[in-house]
Formats: C-alpha cells, structure tokens, sequence
C-alpha cells in the first residue's frame, strides 16, 4: 500500500500559478475576524439539532509528526529558486520556509461537534467534502445558507503563513468512514524538468486518504463532524483573545439563543457565559467602534436582552423583528442579521437621542431574498445584486424601523413639559458657527408658542436621561438627603469633607475624624462577573486621587431613592476584607486602579453609588 505524500500535478508548461491568490487575498489582514466567521458560519449551516459546538485549540508538531513534512519543505526550497526574480513569491516563501525551520509548528485545530461532516467522495460534486476540500469557488449550499459562493474556505489559508490546511471528517451519512486530506496552496515550481502547480494535495495518488491507518497520528477525527487543522498558525500570541473578540462581534445573537457555543483555548462561550465575555471584552469598548459589524455588541445584546421589541409582517421578506433600546452614548446604529444569527451589516439610523437597535429577519422566505443581496463576504447587503427585489426590501426595511423609531420618539415627547414664552428668558444655545458669530440671541418676538416648544423638545430630546447600564456605577458620592455634608474648602483637591453625625461619629462609623470623599477625588465602576440564584457578583475598581486607607459603602440607586445593599463579601487576589455593618473595612486604595471583588446577597442587578470614607 502506497504512503501517504504531497502531490503537485504538472501544468503541461501552459501557465504559473503566483504568489497572488484571490480566494485567500480576500480573508488577509484581519484574519482572526475572518477565520470565525467562516469557519463558524459553516458549521451553523451544517448542524444537526439544536446547537452547535466549535472548539478553536492550538496544537504542536515537530518534523516528525508534520504530514508530510520533507517533501513540503522540498517544494518551498525549489519554489523560491523558480521565483527568485519576484520579490513578492520571494517573501511568501521565506516566511513559509522560517515557519518550517521552528522545532514546535503551532497548528490551529478546529473542531466542530453536532453537525453533519463532509460526506461524499473526491469526485461527488454534490458532496460536502468535494466542495470544501478539492474545488475552489463553489459550494453545495443553497441560496438562503450563510456562505453559497464557496470562497470562505479561503479564510484558514490567510490564518497560516505556510498556507497549508488538513481536514478530517466523519459525516452523518457514512459513520464508518474517515476521509483525510492536506492542501497547501503555494506557487509553481520545477521538478525534473516539469513544471508544477502550486495547488498541492496531501494523500495518495492525488486523493484524499480514506483509512484510519494511514492517516497521521493526531488527525484522525473519531466522531461526527470535522476537524480543520491550520499549519503554522500566524497569530500564535494572542490568539485566544482576538479570536474571542471575533466571535463576540459576530455570532452573540447565536450564543445568546443556545443554538452556539463555542471553546477558545481554555475559555467557554456559552448562553451562561456571554455576558461575562461581553463585558470583560467590551465594557470599556466605545460604542461606536466603527469596526465592522460597527457598533459595541454588549449595547446589541443589551438591546435584546432588555429592549423594547417591534414586529411586522413585511410585504416581501415577511415576518420581522427590531428592538429599541435608549442607551447613555452615541451609537444609532442597527445590527442587522437573517436567519444564520451572524451579524451581517450595521445600518445607520437618525434619533433625537442615542439608542441602540437589532433587527432580525428569520423566516425562510425573507431569509433567502436577503441572502441573495450579500457579497462573498456576507458583510453587506446590496440591492444591486438581487436586481428583482434588493431596491424595495431595503426601503421595506428601512421604513419599518423608521416607524419604530418615530414612535419611540412621540412617545418621549408626550411626556415633555410645554411652556409657552419661555424663549423670552432664555440665552440661547444654539451652534454660534451657523449664525456667523458668537453671544445670545434675544428673544424677538417672531417665535410662536409652537416654535418654542418645539426646541425645547429638540433639546431635551438630546439631552434626555436614560436608563442606567446594570455595568455601570451610578458614581453619586453625596450622603441620604436626611444627612449632612461640607462641601471641601476652596479648590484643594487633597481635601477630605468632614462629616459629624450622631455621637459625634462619622459616616464611616470610626470616629469623629472619619471623613467623605467628594465624589471629585475618585473615579469607581462596576460590572457584574456572576449571577447566582442567591447572590450576585460584581467587579469593583476604584481609584482615588490621595493614597490612604477607606471604608466603603455601597447603595442600589433607584429613581427615587438610594438603598443600602446587603455585602455578603470582597475580596481582592491578596485580601479578604472585613464586611460588616454593609460596609467593606479597611481597604488599601491609591492612584492606581484597585480591582475587588464584591458579593450582593439576591440575584438582582443593579446600578451601584460608592461612597468612600477615609479613616484618619
């Protein structure tokens, strides 16, 4: 029986395959975003129940267990004497040949579990495998799965400098059977006077291996599904966190709905774990990043999780829905997305205020007009490419969340205060840049009532409060309205306030030289990192402008009223502090960041006020 090897057919001397490939040019740059987005839209598409799982862990081989590592780095050597009058080829394969030279090649294997495997044969160009593995350019998808053109599967090769790939799968339809095979996309070559391809494969006789025993050791896939295998993985530090932030970005609709989870490295993604990830990844993230999809996707998954919902029946694309959400920062962006629950686009929206919004189309129907508007990218959709429908869906669509948004803001305006005249006793605070000058405007007695009103509304419209995000602290550092408190003398930062309650006690409960501190002297946030049935838990960072040592009290802020929580313990990674009192005890704080962990008794969130109290 033959052994496995690398096979480059010739090319009959008619043509060259360069150091200029489009199917992988395409997915080059950010390669980690794209990686997930291929690589998990596949296996959604592919999945068999309700959930699919896909695990990204990286691997290690030597030039013993490399498949077949000699011959390839034979090819590269002779690659690089047939090319060396392109500076282009000449660096694509010194980059190849440096990864080849390490003792330990770090391998990206990607695993999916709960889907169907590559069935079919080498040459079945209806089968799974013939399209993912031995063609370029076409796909057996349908016109309403998430990648139909068949150059997704360019997005490994773009991941690995030696631009080599394995695959192993077992398919639903055949259990039994294994099917195994290395592709490296290279440049030509000469071999004893023939010229090569640079289209290679790893098998025997130029076909995929189809017995367990001749594969490899380490490659050999023993359950239904696929393992993709990235040789020299490129983004070996780091790869964890910038893969995470991919998936994040594009697949947390997914996640959020358990029809996704997803193993990074040591870090699990799941329905019960996204928020955790959101917010460690995107807390301090701006809302509008302007990376695509644009937008913050925790202020997306907010939007679903505890925004106002919106559904239509649609004339073309049929049954829709959007959510609404007023948020604290600029962003008036929508996430759109279609039934695969990757997010496709962000559309851009006008809102006298700053909202976030997600609109999902997931009927069938609807589903498969929408595909057929999206490039090979599937990061846009273009009415140019469905001619017959494109142009109406997206007016469709667009008046759809127009009308949302409309109603929202009439909403907001009912409720705002009408007082005519008022613009007499106003300055004005309009952009002095449009009036070609700078100071007030007076009141000249051409505005009506209506007109006065109106910009009032405008203004508060733009101004409005909203609701506080459960991660952010409500940072209030003034006492109950029922106390009392000194304002710090002068403009000395450094300054305590002192505070004598009853007993001639301070607030912070040891002694009368316990003091306050303004809310001006330290900045706090909060996020939550855990939700139990009894207890929730947050991150606490605090830092404060003069190094001291403090108590700290924290409050549940409501519309009304401040309430004190129930601390049942905090800790920080060297500390476990005294709680006592619904006070945390003597902890050490300075100009730098100090992050403590904090356990509330119930499983409510909430928006947090901190009060400091400096011991003397």
């Amino acid at each position: 029986m033959k052994n496995p090897a690398w096979n480059f057919t010739s090319t009959g001397g008619s043509y060259d395959d360069g150091p200029k490939n489009a199917m992988i040019e395409h997915f080059e740059g950010n390669h980690s975003y794209h990686l997930a987005r291929e690589i998990i839209q596949n296996a959604i598409d592919a999945k068999r129940g309700d959930s699919v799982n896909v695990v990204f862990q990286l691997e290690y081989h030597n030039n013993d267990t490399f498949p077949g590592y000699k011959d390839l780095k034979e090819v590269i050597s002779k690659s690089k004497i047939f090319w060396a009058h392109n500076e282009e080829a000449i660096e694509l394969l010194a980059k190849a040949q440096s990864c080849l030279n390490q003792k330990a090649i770090p391998f990206l294997k990607i695993s999916d579990y709960n889907t169907k495997g590559l069935n079919g044969g080498d040459h079945d160009r209806t089968g799974r495998w013939y399209n993912l593995v031995r063609s370029r350019g076409s796909s057996p998808k349908s016109g309403g799965e998430g990648g139909s053109f068949g150059i997704g599967k360019g997005a490994p090769f773009a991941s690995s400098p030696l631009r080599v790939v394995f695959y192993s799968s077992r398919s639903v339809e055949t259990p039994d059977e294994i099917a195994f095979q290395g592709v490296a996309e290279l440049v030509s070559f000469e071999l004893d006077g023939d010229v090569k391809r640079g289209t290679g494969i790893f098998g025997i006789n130029n076909s995929s291996i189809r017995s367990s025993q001749q594969i490899p050791p380490g490659f050999v896939r023993k359950e239904i599904g696929t393992d993709i295998f990235i040789a020299g993985y490129e983004d070996e530090t780091g790869w964890e966190n910038d893969l995470i932030q991919s998936i994040l970005r594009n697949f947390w609709y997914a996640i959020y709905r358990q029809e996704l989870t997803v193993q990074v490295g040591s870090k699990s993604i799941s329905h019960e774990t996204l928020e955790i990830h959101l917010a460690q990844f995107f807390l301090k993230e701006k809302t509008k990043d302007h990376i695509e999809p644009i937008g913050n996707p925790l202020q997306y998954y907010l939007t679903v999780k505890h925004g106002k919902l919106f559904q239509k029946e649609l004339r073309i694309i049929g049954h829709v829905s959007f959510y609404f959400r007023e948020i604290e920062d600029p962003l008036n962006y929508v996430a759109m997305m279609r039934k695969s629950h990757m997010i496709v686009c962000a559309w851009r929206f006008m809102f006298p205020g700053n909202f976030a919004g997600v609109f999902i189309c997931e009927n069938d129907i609807g589903n498969k007009e929408l595909r057929k508007m999206e490039p090979p990218a599937h990061d846009k959709w273009d009415i140019k490419r469905n001619n017959l429908n494109g142009s109406t869906i997206e007016q469709e669509i667009r008046r759809f969340i127009r009308e949302c948004l409309n109603s929202e803001k009439n909403s907001n305006e009912k409720k705002r205060l009408d007082i005519p005249l008022l613009s007499r006793y106003l300055p004005y605070e309009g952009d002095d840049d449009l009036l070609g000058g700078e100071g007030n405007i007076e009141y000249t007695g051409r505005e009506t009532d209506e007109d006065t009103s109106r910009r009032i509304q405008e203004r508060i419209a733009l101004e409005r409060s909203v609701k506080i995000s459960p991660y952010k602290v409500g940072v209030l550092n003034s006492p109950d309205d029922n106390e009392e408190w000194v304002e710090p003398n002068g403009d000395d930062f450094e300054g305590g306030i002192e505070n004598t309650g009853e007993n001639g006690e301070g607030r912070g409960g040891n002694g009368d030289t316990d003091r306050i501190v303004a809310k001006a002297q330290f900045h706090a946030r909060a996020f939550v990192i855990g939700h139990h049935e009894n207890k929730t838990e947050y991150m606490l960072v605090t830092r404060v402008q003069k190094t001291g040592v403090f108590n700290i009290k924290l409050f549940a802020v409501g519309e009304e009223r401040a309430e004190k929580l129930n601390i049942l313990e905090a800790s920080d990674p060297q500390t476990e502090f005294d709680v006592s009192d619904g006070m945390i005890r003597n902890v050490a704080l300075g100009q730098n960041a100090h992050k403590m962990k904090v356990s509330l008794s119930g499983s409510s969130k909430y928006a947090l006020r901190v009060e400091l109290y400096e011991i003397q």
